[in-house]
């Protein structure tokens, strides 16, 4: 028992104590640095599946709509969106 109170415990609080410190910062750094993208890619991702599968040669909806954004790319190229989005 005595190993355990001059050993283990305070080994765990300084590593706990540390972990907590360091959880706080991040959330911080995450309000302090983060880059809004814009009310326009959000719109353009509220119409895209959002499964991020990598059938339209873009990593993941996001990238897909930032290259609409740029008009480097156009929604038919995602083949989910263009089978939601034909009419019969």
């Amino acid at each position: 028992m005595n190993t355990l109170l001059t050993n283990i415990l305070p080994a765990a609080a300084v590593i706990g104590g540390l972990g907590l410190v360091l959880g706080v910062g991040l959330s911080f750094a995450d309000k302090f640095f983060t880059v809004e993208d814009g009310a326009d890619i959000k719109n353009i991702l509220d119409k895209l599946p959002g499964i991020d599968c990598g059938a339209c040669g873009y990593s993941g909806c996001g990238q897909f709509a930032a290259a609409i954004k740029k008009e480097q790319a156009f929604y038919d190229g995602c083949p989910i969106y263009k089978r939601k989005n034909v009419k019969p």
